[in-house]
């Protein structure tokens, strides 16, 4: 596992949430059904590390009353195959190293921690886009979003009742 620097925003506090093994499982579910891996490198702002966990943090919190923490967000993507990326690195998750873009080699050692919102992770930034609108709930959408949003919406209280933890 690469060692992000999580520290500059609240939802990357590696210390701040600390999930059960139920609550990872469940996350992973939810990014399988949702935000599958897609077959591109885009570095839009849309699959920031730290966008994508806030917005599937306001999903989680509202919908399973549970927020993921950094340290399990990115042990459930790397469990799963997906890739971290930079501008200039990409996280191999079969030699568990940092490989350049331009050269193809492995990074020996990396000489400081990742800024989280500078690194990428391959989801679709419009599915992260549409999480966002689910919990902003905004009034001028036009007719053809509304209806996806609204279809994602159905599918993520499908999921919520399928999955919801008993709390005490």
């Amino acid at each position: 596992m690469i060692n992000l620097n999580l520290s500059r925003s609240p939802n990357f506090d590696p210390n701040k949430h600390k999930n059960s093994p139920e609550e990872e499982k469940i996350f992973e579910h939810f990014i399988r059904e949702f935000l599958p891996p897609v077959d591109n490198k885009r570095k839009k702002s849309g699959n920031e590390l730290e966008y994508v966990l806030s917005k599937v943090n306001s999903i989680m919190k509202a919908k399973l009353n549970f927020r993921l923490g950094a340290r399990a967000f990115q042990k459930v993507l790397d469990g799963n195959n997906y890739m971290i990326m930079s501008r200039d690195f990409e996280w191999d998750p079969d030699i568990k190293k940092l490989r350049s873009i331009k050269t193809g080699k492995p990074i020996a050692d990396f000489y400081g921690s990742w800024d989280s919102s500078l690194y990428y992770t391959n989801v679709d930034p419009l599915i992260v886009r549409k999480l966002h609108l689910i919990i902003s709930n905004p009034t001028n959408m036009g007719d053809k979003k509304r209806i996806e949003v609204e279809k994602l919406k159905t599918r993520i209280g499908s999921f919520a009742e399928k999955y919801s933890i008993e709390k005490n």
